[in-house]
């Protein structure tokens, strides 16, 4: 898979869901779940998209949802079907990396964040991403 050529998805040019790009959406989000600190939206390559840090941006490395990517691909091979996230609890952040396929979305929260409030929004979240997805598919496409 080839990255994203960046001058592709300029802040100017992120696609918008109704009147809202994508950062104002996620920021949303951010204040209406407890303990979630921010959002990382990456091709599976890494590749940076949309990003609402937290006040602690090295908690935001893309290179985790790189190797997300990566793992899911892996774990794959061994038959138990697809994942479609990881959840990883650390001294200082809960990282859940969720596999939207070409996008990777890392949510981070705060070390005590409950993970399932999650759940019964994902679906509206990977309806939301569906314009930022079918980008990237295009993009990988013309890429070829």
């Amino acid at each position: 898979a080839r990255p994203i050529r960046p001058a592709a998805l300029s802040r100017s040019t992120y696609p918008v869901m109704g009147p809202y790009p994508y950062h104002v959406f996620f920021e949303k989000l951010i204040n209406s779940v407890p303990g979630l600190q921010g959002v990382l939206v990456t091709d599976r390559d890494g590749v940076q998209l949309v990003a609402v840090p937290p006040k602690d941006e090295q908690s935001l490395e893309p290179s985790f949802a790189a190797a997300f990517a990566l793992n899911c691909d892996q774990a794959l091979k061994t038959g138990k079907g697809k994942v479609n996230a990881i959840t990883v609890v650390m001294d200082n952040h809960t990282l859940i990396h969720l596999n939207m396929l070409p996008l990777v979305v890392s949510l981070i929260g705060d070390p005590s964040f409950n993970t399932s409030i999650l759940q019964p929004l994902l679906p509206s979240l990977r309806d939301a991403l569906l314009p930022l997805s079918d980008l990237v598919v295009r993009n990988l496409e013309a890429g070829s």
